[in-house]
């Protein structure tokens, strides 16, 4: 069975932030992201929420 580590709340939002930076940032990562339909803006809406 894999083990799961304990993360805090801060570095869990960490982990999505930079995952949220490297999908508008990053070109491969981008470009896979805009096929399925999560393009710069759609990602800037929702971290705007």
């Amino acid at each position: 069975m894999a083990s799961r580590t304990k993360l805090t709340d801060a570095q869990t939002l960490e982990l999505y932030r930079v995952a949220l930076d490297n999908a508008v940032n990053q070109e491969e990562i981008a470009a896979l992201m805009a096929e399925l339909g999560f393009d710069a803006p759609v990602i800037d809406e929702g971290k705007a929420l």
